[in-house]
C-alpha cells in the first residue's frame, strides 16, 4: 500500500513539473543570433569609446554613427547592411588595460515584450600590458519580433542590469 501510495506520489510530482515546464516554454522564447564581429580592439579610445556600451541597431545610420567614433578601422571590421532582415545587437567592454579582457553576448531570450541579453565579461588577472576595447556584435532575425515596442534589458551572468533600450520594430 505504501509503495503504491509512493508511486503515485512521484507520478503526480512529474505530472505537475511537465506542466509547469511547458508553461515556461511559452512563455519565454530563446533567440538565436549570429556573431558579425568579435575582437580585442574596435578602435580608436577617446572621450567617447572609453566606457561600456551595450546597445542595438536597427538600421545602418545608427551602425555607422556608433563606428565614427572608433575610426575607420572599426568601419573595415563591421561590414553589416542587411537590416531589412536583421538588426543588430552590440556589447562594448569599453576600456581596458590589458589583453586577454573580453566580452561576449551568451544567451538572447524573449519574454513577450521584453528581451533579455545576457552579457558575459572576462577580466583575467594576467595580461599583456596593451590598451584594448574588446567587443561582441550579433545579428538577430527580425522575424522574432513582431512590429510594437520591445525593450532590451541588458544583464551580466549575475544578473545585474547593464543597459536598458527601448524601440520600436
Amino acid at each position: 500500500m505504501r509503495a503504491k501510495r509512493k508511486l503515485m506520489i512521484v507520478v503526480g510530482i512529474t505530472i505537475l513539473s511537465l506542466i509547469f515546464g511547458f508553461l515556461v516554454l511559452e512563455s519565454e522564447n530563446t533567440i538565436l543570433f549570429e556573431t558579425v564581429s568579435k575582437g580585442e580592439i574596435l578602435g580608436y579610445l577617446n572621450n567617447d569609446t572609453m566606457q561600456p556600451v551595450y546597445t542595438l541597431f536597427t538600421n545602418k545610420n545608427e551602425l555607422e554613427s556608433f563606428l565614427n567614433k572608433f575610426g575607420l578601422r572599426a568601419k573595415e571590421i563591421v561590414k553589416e547592411d542587411e537590416f531589412k532582415d536583421y538588426i543588430l545587437i552590440c556589447a562594448y567592454f569599453g576600456f581596458a588595460p590589458s589583453t586577454r579582457h573580453e566580452v561576449e553576448i551568451k544567451k538572447i531570450v524573449k519574454k513577450d515584450n521584453m528581451v533579455e541579453v545576457i552579457v558575459q565579461s572576462k577580466m583575467p588577472k594576467y595580461g599583456e600590458d596593451k590598451v584594448t576595447n574588446p567587443y561582441h556584435i550579433v545579428k538577430v532575425k527580425r522575424d522574432y519580433f513582431e512590429g510594437g515596442k520591445f525593450i532590451f534589458i541588458f544583464k551580466d551572468t549575475n544578473g545585474r542590469e547593464l543597459n536598458r533600450v527601448e524601440i520600436e520594430i
